[in-house]
Order: structure tokens, then C-alpha cells, then sequence
């Protein structure tokens, strides 16, 4: 009797719809489970750390073919197994994430249905635009509690790291699936290609990385960048902190150091105090809504 192993990043309860269309799939093509197939069921309860672990069970298991129902679990499946056929289902280029070679032939083990979800967020905005040329305001209906996850078509756990360091040694081992992170600490491994990155929260591509699109060409409107300034206590003199201001804008006017924070994908950007006070301003205001609106909470 052939056995199906179905691997899921999320629960057997929020899954519980998906699960009777997928027997009812089965069962259009001559397959009842309990009577000539068995399926296996793992999900990961939205622990994406124990897909990989999820996955080897199924191949010890022997099944006869691994059924991964979203991006999450194709991605673990993968390298769990050469031989045993995986049948996915993704919101993504599945080239791109480097589960089949191409869609036309995907070699190997793998195969599947990509709905190209996140590819046609920004189709969906440019038919709008042409429907409704003078709409101004565009409301985006999501879930609250989901917000984040909503707006990608993925479902993530948020995973905390005391730092860059010890959070890219476990995205090199595997231990995590995915990590936002600075270009310059991170930069080395993408050269080396120990990873391989997804894309750029600045508003547009940046010089260091040419190829990487930025997340707002396929989620519009996204921007995630960070900027490195020098602050000095609230009563200092002006006069030295316009002195301070000076000599840090000639530092970065020189070729040298200007090529050094280039390669690093950090551009240097000389500008005033009321410049950097502005942008923090900004920021600030930005992300208390994005934290109001997701109900994030300090841990």
C-alpha cells in the first residue's frame, strides 16, 4: 500500500479545511485513505525549527512520496532526500528558491504548483491603477493578528537573537530557514555562497548586490533599511557638535573610506545633525504604527 507523507509548517487544526479537499483530491484519482493509501501527517505547529527534523522522520519512514504544502516545508524537504518524489505547493518562484531547475523541466526529485502570489501583488496594483487612474487611497484588508505574515503569504516565527553573530551561525547550519539582516555583516557569506540572498529592505536595489531585487519590486510600498549615526549627550555644545558634523562629512568624503563602506553595502551619506534628527523622527514614527498595528510587545 503506497504511503503519503504530508509536511506542513502549521497545525492539524488551522490545516483542517486543506486536509478534507486533499482526501477529496486523493479520492477523485482512486486513493481512500485506510484502504489503499496511507498518509502520514506532521505538522510543525508553527515550530518552523522542526520541519527539517519533520521531514527526516518521513524519509526513515519510507514513504512513498512527501507531500510539502508550503513554501516552509519544500524548503526542508529538500535536502532530507535525492530519491523519494516531493510534491509541492508554494506562493513563489520555485526556481528562485532553488527547489527545481527550472519550471519547463524541474529535474530531480522535485515537482509542484507555484501560484506566483507574491509575484502578482504588484499586477494586482498596476490593473487598479488602470481601472481607477485617480484613486488615491488604497485600502489593504489583512488580518491583525497576522499582519506581517499576511502581507508576505507566508506563515513566520519570529525567532530572537542576542546579534548578527550567533543568528548567521545558525542560518549557515540550517537551524533557522531565513533571517533579515544587515549587508554588511552578512555579505561575506552571501559571496562565499554559504547564502543566498532573497532580497533588499531598501527602497530600490543597492550597488554591492545588482542582482538581489528589493522586496518592494514584489511587496510595493516596502522599505526596511537601517542607517549608522554618531550621537552625542543632550547638553553638548552646539558649537562642537557642528565641529563633530564637519570632520565625520570630510571622513566621508575620502575615496578610501567611502570604497570601504561601499563593499560593505553600507553608502556613505554626509549630511547635517537636523538631517540625521529628521530621519530618526521619521523612522520612529514609522515603526510605532507598523508596532501599534502588529501588537508587538517588548519581551
Amino acid at each position: 500500500m503506497p504511503v503519503v507523507g504530508l509536511l506542513d509548517p502549521r497545525s492539524h487544526d488551522a490545516m483542517a479545511d486543506r486536509l478534507r479537499a486533499f482526501r477529496l483530491g486523493l479520492k477523485d484519482v482512486g486513493y481512500v485513505e485506510g484502504e489503499n493509501v496511507t498518509i502520514i501527517y506532521r505538522f510543525a505547529e508553527d515550530q518552523f525549527d522542526r520541519l527539517p527534523e519533520l521531514a527526516a522522520e518521513l524519509v526513515r519512514r519510507r514513504v512513498t512520496v512527501i507531500a510539502a504544502s508550503a513554501t516552509p516545508a519544500a524548503i526542508a524537504a529538500k535536502p532530507a532526500t535525492t530519491t523519494i518524489p516531493i510534491a509541492f505547493i508554494v506562493a513563489e518562484d520555485p526556481v528562485r528558491l532553488g527547489l527545481v531547475a527550472s519550471l519547463a523541466r524541474p529535474g530531480g526529485n522535485l515537482t509542484g504548483i507555484n501560484f506566483f502570489g507574491s509575484e502578482l501583488t504588484a499586477k494586482r496594483l498596476d490593473l487598479l491603477r488602470e481601472l481607477l487612474p485617480r484613486a488615491a487611497r488604497v485600502a489593504v484588508l489583512v488580518s491583525p493578528a497576522d499582519a506581517t505574515n499576511t502581507a508576505f503569504g507566508v506563515h513566520m516565527t519570529h525567532v530572537p537573537y542576542r546579534g548578527s553573530g550567533p543568528m548567521l551561525n545558525d542560518l549557515v547550519g540550517g537551524q533557522v530557514q531565513f533571517a533579515f539582516d544587515g549587508i554588511a555583516s552578512s555579505i561575506g557569506h552571501i559571496r562565499s555562497g554559504r547564502l543566498r540572498a532573497l532580497g533588499v529592505g531598501n527602497a530600490t536595489r543597492v550597488d554591492v548586490l545588482p542582482d538581489v531585487p528589493a522586496v518592494a519590486e514584489f511587496l510595493p510600498g516596502y522599505e526596511a533599511s537601517g542607517i549608522q549615526g554618531l550621537g552625542a549627550p543632550r547638553n553638548t555644545p552646539v558649537e562642537i557638535i557642528d565641529k563633530l558634523n564637519r570632520e565625520i562629512n570630510t571622513a566621508l568624503a575620502d575615496p578610501k573610506i567611502k570604497a570601504q563602506l561601499a563593499d560593505l553595502g553600507s553608502p556613505a551619506l554626509a549630511g547635517s545633525p537636523a538631517d540625521f534628527g529628521k530621519h530618526i523622527a521619521d523612522e520612529t514614527e514609522k515603526w510605532a504604527k507598523v508596532i501599534k498595528f502588529a501588537g508587538i510587545k517588548a519581551e
